[in-house]
């Protein structure tokens, strides 16, 4: 069990108190560097979020405007059919029969888009027939189709081309130069392009630009189609602008939390410093001798030792600990006697004895200190029998020196004959 020797004459608060002065004496170094590099990082922290944000360079694109071209086509039926009468027009279908429709009616119509502008459109149309075969082009023949020019094209107004394609022709032309190479190399490959030229004021800024947009045809089995997909093309201007880098979180958050933490945490252990001072040599001694009973206070068995034990001679020694262990080596009890105050640990011839230290004194200042005064006057005792330094306590007081020789004694039992002072 634990036990306390001394009740009433301390309490854990003061306990509490020592051990914090013990604790900052001997971290306050350590403290105050972790303090401060602490406010440290946290002032470079802020530094970088509030005062020198970097600032950086980046290339801004935003659409200023876009062209786009469209092609629409009809077929008129030329002859009566089961199917259709003659002059029924086929719009936008994806197949045409070439005997019915021999000839298509196109229409590309071309706008562009802008917050304000006037500008020229260009269009013209060309037909190409081709025998290719992968990235090789064996032959090419192309015709003008259509063209036309307007001009003060406002944003959102549709500049229109017509055209036709005699599908007939395209096939006779392709026989034709088949018939004249004398060979068919590759496969045919029909398309018409449209160029597309735009220049003026557009979106406040005076620009130019040519854009081709293929529209594949297909000419199979007696019939022919077109892939009259819309295209736009959009147009960016770029903008390179300067900006600064917003702090993260960890800077603009943490550097004032960790500059407030560090600087608090120092000016915290200044007033501790202040106002705990360092530990008294009797203070050490009080917590030292705290520490031991906290370890060794089970061994403890409050007796009062009748005089036939008491009156044996006696060998003092430093610590509790060490008569504790004293006690384990001669597998004997560890006593302490109220009365004379002090723990003792009986062996055949002698009496090992250890008085603990009076808890220091409370000051108005809020310190604690104290003095191990003497316990019962044991130099009238005959043959007195010393172990370690002399119990001169912080009070001051110190017990009658033996006449002869001094005998040391060790936690082992062991011990010597010595003239000079005790061995501590």
């Amino acid at each position: 069990m634990e036990h306390d020797p001394i009740p009433h004459e301390t309490d854990s608060t003061d306990d509490r108190r020592l051990r914090f002065r013990a604790f900052l004496a001997e971290y306050r170094p350590i403290l105050v560097v972790a303090l401060l590099a602490t406010a440290a990082m946290g002032g470079w922290f802020c530094y970088g979020a509030y005062a020198a944000q970097p600032e950086t360079t980046e290339v801004r694109t935003d659409e200023a405007w876009s062209l786009s071209g469209e092609f629409h086509h009809s077929a008129e039926v030329t002859d009566s059919t089961t199917l259709y009468a003659a002059g029924t027009v086929l719009e936008d279908r994806p197949r045409y029969f070439t005997a019915v429709t021999p000839t298509t009616d196109g229409e590309y119509a071309v706008t562009y888009d802008a917050p304000d502008g006037t500008a020229d459109v260009d269009i013209s149309i060309d037909r190409y027939v081709q025998a290719v075969e992968g990235n090789t082009v064996y032959w090419e023949s192309a015709e003008p189709v259509a063209s036309t020019t307007q001009t003060d094209v406002e944003p959102g107004e549709t500049v229109t081309i017509d055209l036709d394609v005699p599908v007939s022709d395209v096939v006779d032309r392709i026989e034709t130069i088949q018939a004249e190479l004398g060979a068919r190399p590759g496969e045919n490959s029909v398309f018409l392009q449209a160029t597309v030229s735009v220049d003026g004021s557009i979106a406040g800024a005076e620009r130019s630009t040519s854009e081709t947009h293929r529209i594949p045809m297909t000419i199979d089995g007696g019939t022919y189609g077109f892939d009259d997909e819309t295209i736009t093309e959009p147009y960016r201007d770029a903008e390179t602008v300067t900006v600064s880098e917003s702090a993260g979180p960890i800077e603009s958050v943490g550097g004032p939390l960790f500059l407030l933490a560090g600087l608090g945490g120092l000016g915290g252990v200044a007033v501790a410093t202040r106002r705990y001072h360092a530990l008294t040599t009797a203070e050490r001694e009080w917590l030292d001798y705290r520490a031991d009973v906290d370890e060794h206070g089970e061994l403890v068995t409050p007796a009062s030792l009748p005089a036939a034990v008491t009156d044996r001679p006696r060998a003092s020694v430093e610590s509790l600990a060490h008569l504790a262990q004293l006690a384990i080596d001669l597998r004997t009890g560890l006593h302490y006697d109220p009365l004379e105050r002090t723990y003792l640990v009986v062996a055949d011839e002698i009496l090992y004895s250890y008085e603990p230290p009076r808890p220091p004194q409370r000051h108005s200042s809020g310190t604690v200190d104290g003095s191990s005064a003497a316990g019962p006057d044991r130099a009238s005792k005959t043959g007195e029998i010393v172990l370690t330094s002399d119990e001169s306590s912080a009070a001051g007081s110190a017990p009658d020196e033996p006449g002869d020789g001094v005998f040391t004694a060790r936690s082992d039992g062991t011990g010597s004959n010595t003239d000079g002072p005790p061995e501590s």
